[in-house]
């Protein structure tokens, strides 16, 4: 395909590659437009908002046309004339843009519905989106950006060396964390350099602290992509905070957390929905201050760990590669009349679809022919959905959309509290008179293999596979998200759907994983 990006920054030619200044450029066009163009697609990258309104026929003229970070009506106006000539348009969104007031909102909303597709990059925004237009997005996060550098702690044991890195709009949120800081100061030696662009505001904040006696060491580096990356390997440590209003800050990505773990070093920052995933590597605290204590508590081998094994996880699910594969097949979907990705088009919902729609909810590395495979992994065991969502929400889809929806060995890796919420979320999106099948351990054939031999069976490897593991899942994982929260006999999970609103329950041979006793299906019907 012959792809237009169109970016909200300017671009330029450094070292023989592309780049701006600016974040959403490099994260969301210039890093997947490069592994786009090893996927076969043709590109180029146009700044219309510079472009004074003139806008050549070159720019018009494309199979598909992807906004990104749009303000300007000028853009609705070139969505328009590139519809005229036969392109397919997507609006990428990854600020919440709905926040910002009538005029840019309006705008939006206005590109949103000329779009054939829409991309998120958090489950937060596609929720945003859905609030406020109506339709669905296909969620894709940021790829990392930078070299892997070795995971290392606190080099000098008198100092702790800190860096905060940012756009100028954070650094409010750093400011009221100074006087806390400070306090840590009598208690550790501490140097902290601020990378921003507002540097004239900080060295006046700076030198009254200074002039105050506070026992911090402040600095102050213009930001630049040089800079930042170096300031990054002086550290022990990164600092986070984040200013902005609550919506503004609930889309926001993970990129400044990816970042400085991908670089090696302990993060410290301000809890965003985004940064879940790195709960238990990075410290995710309120309060900086605190989060520098908890950090020097970890020994050396501790802070390592946690740093290695976030590394992993951004390998797997924020390689460019990844993002830039995810990127291809929301472009194979255009292609066809209904997507099969987390966007749902108008033609679905009237029904003009003759395959039924089914989903496979959880996927994991099982991906399933003939189902939209989604999970909130990006990769496992090399496999990726065709959906990346959060199962507790599932706003990518809209009510009454699927034919069936699947779920294999998912339920238990839940909080009982919070997995009645969830079902019935599921059961919002299974159209009347869908079926859903859930198969999951059956607690009763655990607990009598164990108590059959309960030496044997209470082993952490296979031997445990159908006792153990049906209680708290395969350790070899040494994942969190791969634990078990609760257990289900047929009989509670089956009232558990009755209560989330499935009738015409009925018990169903396991066909997936170990089968029968270990393991039991259960499906019911959407009234």
């Amino acid at each position: 395909m012959n792809l237009h990006f169109i970016c909200a920054g300017n671009v330029e030619m450094r070292e023989g590659k592309p780049y701006s200044d600016l974040a959403s450029a490099r994260y969301r066009v210039l890093i997947p437009a490069l592994e786009l163009l090893k996927l076969g697609h043709e590109m180029q990258v146009f700044n219309t908002s510079a472009m004074g309104g003139q806008i050549p026929e070159e720019v018009l003229k494309c199979d598909v046309m992807i906004f990104s970070k749009s303000f300007t009506s000028v853009n609705t106006f070139v969505a328009k004339e590139a519809k005229k000539r036969g392109a397919r348009i997507v609006l990428d969104m990854c600020d919440n843009h709905f926040d910002l007031g009538p005029e840019v909102r309006d705008h939006v909303v206005e590109l949103a519905k000329l779009s054939d597709g829409l991309v998120a990059s958090t489950p937060a925004m596609a929720k945003a989106i859905m609030e406020h237009v109506g339709r669905a997005a296909t969620v894709i996060s940021d790829p990392f950006e930078g070299a892997r550098d070795t995971a290392r702690g606190v080099q000098d044991p008198q100092k702790l060396n800190l860096v905060w890195f940012g756009h100028s709009i954070n650094v409010p949120s750093l400011i009221e964390q100074l006087g806390p800081l400070a306090e840590v100061g009598n208690e550790r030696k501490i140097h902290l350099n601020v990378v921003t662009g507002d540097v004239q505001k900080l060295h006046q904040v700076f030198s009254q602290m200074k002039a105050m006696g506070l026992p911090l060491e402040l600095s102050v580096t213009p930001w630049s992509l040089p800079n930042t990356f170096a300031a990054l390997q002086a550290s022990d440590a990164v600092l986070i905070t984040t200013a902005g209003t609550p919506a503004f800050k609930a889309v926001k990505s993970p990129n400044r957390v990816i970042e400085p773990l991908w670089a090696g070093r302990m993060v410290i920052a301000n809890p965003l929905p985004a940064y879940e995933p790195f709960r238990g590597q990075a410290i995710l605290c309120d309060s900086m201050a605190d989060g520098i204590r908890e950090f020097l508590k970890l020994t050396d081998e501790d802070v390592k760990g946690r740093i290695q094994k976030a590394q992993s996880y951004i390998n797997q699910n924020h390689a460019p590669e990844v993002i830039g594969r995810q990127w291809g097949r929301v472009l194979e979907a255009l292609k066809k009349p209904v997507a099969v990705s987390s966007e749902v088009s108008a033609p679905a919902q009237q029904g003009t679809q003759s395959e039924p729609i089914r989903l496979n909810l959880g996927c994991g590395d099982k991906i399933l022919p003939g189902y939209v495979n989604v999970d909130v992994v990006a990769s496992r065991a090399g496999k990726e959905p065709d959906v990346l969502c959060d199962l507790r929400d599932l706003s990518s889809f809209e009510s009454n959309y699927a034919d069936e929806i699947l779920s294999v060995h998912v339920v238990e890796h839940f909080w009982r509290w919070e997995v009645l919420d969830i079902l019935k979320e599921w059961v919002r999106v299974l159209k009347p008179g869908g079926k859903m099948i859930v198969e999951c351990p059956n607690l009763i054939s655990a607990c009598e293999t164990l108590l059959t031999n309960p030496d044997l069976a209470s082993g952490p490897g296979p031997e445990g596979q159908r006792s153990m593991w049906v209680f708290y899942g395969d350790p070899s994982w040494q994942d969190p998200l791969m634990i078990h929260r609760w257990a289900y006999t047929p009989r509670s999970l089956a009232q558990l759907l009755h209560e989330a609103g499935l009738s015409d329950l009925k018990q169903e041979p396991a066909q997936f994983k170990l089968r029968e006793p270990r393991d039991m299906r259960i499906t019911g019907i959407k009234p």
